[in-house]
């Protein structure tokens, strides 16, 4: 064992309980809440239901991926670095409300939404600055292919809203599924 790596891989075990989260969420939040249709980021919206138990997951996630860069920081994990530190931000700041006429600050709403964006940007050129760093072609060609994911899947998002929720499923999935099995053990630099 590494001595500087922790017994706990902190990025697993925020993933994990950010999955918990999401999962519990499905149960305890708005009764209209739809996995088809809501965002995940709508289980931690203003004035909802079991809200701060979504915003903690989040939190929790980044601050998790954001320690383990700071400890092994280098090049190669500074995107993840920035990933973990937008996603904490996003989950200091609520999403708008997707019940109509529920109370919120239209301004946390909005920085919630920049750093939403700034989490999705910051996936994506992890995943294509491995591709660019990684030696092996199988290594190369899946970062290469979940950077493209990562861009091409909010645009299904937008294109099909009442899918919106899937999608963003879909892609949470396969945006912790590398990291879950090679972060940051196996990162390319």
């Amino acid at each position: 064992m590494d001595p500087s790596r922790p017994a706990v891989n902190l990025p697993r075990l925020g993933i994990a309980l950010f999955c918990l989260a999401v999962a519990f969420g499905l149960v305890s939040t708005a009764p209209d809440y739809s996995a088809r249709v809501n965002l995940i980021s709508e289980l931690a919206a203003h004035n909802t239901r079991g809200a701060f138990i979504m915003a903690a997951a989040f939190v929790v996630l980044g601050a998790a991926i954001s320690f383990d860069g700071w400890r092994g920081l280098r090049s190669s994990t500074l995107p993840f670095l920035l990933f973990g530190g937008f996603m904490l931000l996003a989950g200091l700041l609520g999403h708008k409300p997707m019940t109509p006429g529920v109370p919120y600050s239209a301004v946390v709403a909005s920085e919630h939404s920049m750093f939403a964006t700034a989490v999705g940007i910051a996936i994506s050129l992890a995943f294509a600055w491995q591709a660019w760093l990684s030696t092996a072609l199988h290594g190369r060609f899946m970062a290469a292919a979940l950077a493209l994911v990562c861009r091409a899947l909010p645009l299904g998002m937008l294109s099909w809203p009442e899918d919106q929720g899937l999608i963003q499923r879909l892609m949470y999935g396969l945006e912790f599924g590398w990291p879950w099995v090679f972060y940051p053990q196996r990162i390319a630099g």
